[in-house]
């Protein structure tokens, strides 16, 4: 067995670089359905130029995982509104056809991951290891360890004036104080534990599993939704000052109560593909583990 194979056998390994659906495409080209969202069974496998009953037989073995990622089965009326979805669906689906499984990008590359007998799923499996192997961990610690003190205690005076002029409640600004040193590697003896319950839009959109077409947290999707639809009730958003890679600056966080209307407004709409922005519709999927 080759050190690439080991991924066939670990669904924890599986699960460590499912994230990095952009291999597909540095090892072939992959042609997706319009929607650019999904694959059909014998879309995969011409990617993987094996037979479409190798896919099926995977699937059923793997429905589980497979499902995790967004891969589903579409029968009745969900079959047909998929169908009519699709702006050129007559060249895809034949009229005689009365079922569909539709697979993410997430799916497809776990299928590389798991497929024995296909030289492309190697050429996948040989990626993922390489990015697994060089993946700079050890170099990401020494170089926060190397911002000095004084930086971080500088960082924290520019910040203050600005937490202050916008009104932020002490725990707030304990917390922006916290999270700066942490950057730093520097971890402060305290806990604030009721405003790490309050999530910004990416983190809502990884719990309602809403994924853009990249395969990315579909977080302006979820912006525009709370603004347009959602009730938010004073107490269940907060301004938070944060810093992320170099960035630093004020975060939109909600309350689990407005998790909570957002998740029952997509269970009351169907959880629609399309989300109304101000300016545009946002495509978005679903993936299964978050939609129950």
């Amino acid at each position: 067995m080759t050190k690439s194979d080991a991924f066939i056998e670990s669904k924890s390994l599986r699960e460590s670089v499912i994230r990095h659906t952009e291999v597909l495409d540095k090892v072939k080209g992959l042609t997706m359905l319009p929607d650019d969202l999904h694959v059909t069974v014998q879309m995969a496998a011409d990617y993987y130029e094996v037979g479409e009953t190798a896919i099926s037989s995977l699937i059923h073995d793997n429905r589980d995982e497979l499902e995790s990622d967004g891969l589903k089965s579409l029968k009745g009326d969900d079959f047909k509104k998929f169908v009519t979805s699709l702006k050129e669906e007559a060249n895809i689906v034949s009229p005689k056809t009365r079922s569909l499984t539709i697979i993410p990008r997430r799916a497809i590359l776990r299928m590389g991951m798991l497929l024995r007998d296909s030289e492309v799923a190697k050429q996948v499996r040989t990626y993922l290891l390489n990015l697994e192997e060089s993946s700079p961990k050890r170099e990401r610690v020494k170089a926060i360890s190397k911002i000095p003190i004084g930086s971080l205690n500088n960082a924290v005076k520019i910040v203050s004036p600005f937490m202050d002029k916008l009104g932020l409640s002490p725990e707030v600004q304990a917390l922006t104080v916290r999270t700066i040193y942490r950057a730093g590697g520097i971890e402060l003896p305290f806990q604030i534990e009721s405003p790490d319950k309050f999530k910004d839009t990416v983190q809502i959109a990884r719990e309602l599993g809403m994924y853009s077409k990249s395969d990315k947290p579909a977080f302006t999707a979820v912006s525009q939704l709370i603004k347009a639809q959602i009730e938010v009730l004073e107490g269940e958003s907060e301004t938070f000052m944060e810093s992320r890679n170099g960035w630093q600056g004020p975060v939109e966080k909600y309350a689990p109560a407005v998790v909570e209307k957002v998740r029952q407004w997509l269970e009351d709409h169907g959880y629609p593909m399309q989300i109304k922005g101000s300016k545009k519709n946002y495509t978005v999927a679903y993936r299964r583990e978050a939609v129950k």
